[in-house]
């Protein structure tokens, strides 16, 4: 983790946390539902090291293709996140990875993986 400090100008992204839970439909079935906890303000990171920068693979097979993203993003604390919650950005769920606490509370660092198919 480099600078500690966050500028204003640095958190041009807005991004969602949602924290997964379980209820019920009609017919008594569990369903997983996704609940967003308002949105935080967020830098992309691209100056890490080189396998940490944003990256797209798109895998074909047939007549579909899976397409992966790797982001690491810098954003202000946000209490109780864990890596079993996940962000929502660019119009796109991703899985929280891993997290970085920013010493003394003042961030984190996320890293995270969007997974889609594309046809």
């Amino acid at each position: 983790m480099t600078d500690a400090h966050f500028r204003a100008s640095r958190l041009d992204r807005t991004i969602y946390v949602e924290s997964k839970s379980i209820t019920l439909d009609e017919y008594g079935a569990p369903v997983e539902v996704w609940t967003a906890h308002g949105g935080h303000r967020a830098e992309l990171v691209t100056e890490t090291r080189g396998d940490s920068v944003t990256t797209s693979t798109v895998k074909e097979s047939g007549a579909v293709s899976s397409i992966e993203e790797i982001i690491t993003l810098r954003t202000r604390w946000i209490p109780h996140l864990s890596i079993a919650d996940r962000l929502f950005y660019n119009d796109r769920a991703f899985e929280i990875i891993s997290l970085s606490e920013i010493p003394r509370r003042r961030g984190w660092e996320i890293k995270a993986r969007y997974r889609g198919i594309t046809s």
